[in-house]
């Protein structure tokens, strides 16, 4: 197979191009990739948000099954109260 200045300067020219496309193709690349990113840090940033809340939510919940869990240490009743803002309510013996 000879091989020709003019061949060679076509495959150069095929060659130059197609890093022009591989160059092109790097910058969107790298676009996606940012774009995924900022998602990704969206994401974490949820995520954080929802866990503060399951956690205000699982202390809640504790301190009003601590106090729903109140015994009367004097007498055979069990105290149960409604707390709102850890203010327990009027009780009602049960």
């Amino acid at each position: 197979m000879a091989c020709s200045f003019a061949s060679l300067q076509t495959e150069v020219a095929d060659l130059k191009g197609d890093v022009a496309v591989f160059k092109a193709d790097v910058v969107v690349l790298k676009a996606d990739v940012a774009s995924i990113s900022s998602h990704l840090a969206t994401i974490a940033t949820s995520i954080q948000s929802m866990q503060a809340a399951l956690t205000r939510i699982s202390q809640a919940a504790a301190i009003k099954i601590n106090i729903y869990l109140q015994c009367n240490p004097n007498s055979s009743t069990t105290n149960f109260y409604l707390a709102f803002n850890h203010s327990p309510i009027t009780p009602s013996e049960h």
